[in-house]
C-alpha cells in the first residue's frame, strides 16, 4: 500500500510538470520581432577566439515566429521560421526551427571550420505584449573539428511589429 501511495505521488508530480492544455502562445506564425542589441552579457562562454559573428550594442534585426509546438523538454513554445538569422547569413546555411523561443538550430561553415549553432530569445513573449525592454538573445556556437564551442548572451529589446 505504501509503495502505491508513493508511485501516485510521484505520477501526480511528474504530470504537474507540464501545463495541459498549452496555455495561449504569444506569437503568431509568420509575425516579425524586432530585435536590438543593448549590451553582451558577461554570463556566457565568450566567443573571442573563434571565427563567428559577434552582435554590437545597436545592431538590430527581425526573427519571424514559425510552428508551436508542445514538448516535453520545455513546454508549449513558438519556434523561430526556417532560415538563417540575417546577423549570421555569411556562415550559417541552414537553419530549422529550434527548441525555444523563436528558436533556430543552424549549420554552416567559416573558412576554417563546419559550425552549428543555436539561437533563442527569452523570456517567452506574452499574448498582447509590444515590447520587452530586458530580453536576452543567446547564441551558442559549437565547432567541429577546430573548437570547443562557445556561448554569446546579449541584452536585447524585442519589439513586435506590426503585420
Amino acid at each position: 500500500m505504501k509503495r502505491l501511495a508513493i508511485l501516485t505521488v510521484a505520477l501526480l508530480a511528474a504530470a504537474g510538470c507540464h501545463n495541459y492544455p498549452c496555455p495561449p502562445v504569444g506569437i503568431a506564425e509568420g509575425e516579425s520581432f524586432r530585435i536590438t542589441v543593448k549590451g553582451v552579457r558577461a554570463d556566457g562562454a565568450p566567443c573571442d577566439g573563434m571565427d563567428v559573428p559577434r552582435l554590437q550594442p545597436g545592431d538590430t534585426f527581425t526573427l519571424v515566429g514559425g510552428k508551436y509546438v508542445d514538448n516535453e523538454s520545455n513546454g508549449c513554445t513558438r519556434l523561430g521560421r526556417p532560415g538563417p538569422p540575417p546577423f549570421a547569413t555569411d556562415v550559417l546555411t541552414t537553419c530549422n526551427a529550434g527548441a525555444f523561443e523563436l528558436g533556430l538550430e543552424c549549420e554552416g561553415q567559416t573558412a576554417s571550420c563546419a559550425l552549428s549553432a543555436r539561437i533563442y530569445v527569452g523570456p517567452n513573449i506574452a499574448p498582447g505584449v509590444n515590447t520587452i525592454e530586458d530580453g536576452i538573445l543567446g547564441v551558442s556556437w559549437t565547432g567541429r573539428g577546430c573548437t570547443t564551442g562557445c556561448a554569446d548572451n546579449y541584452d536585447v529589446r524585442i519589439e513586435r511589429l506590426p503585420p
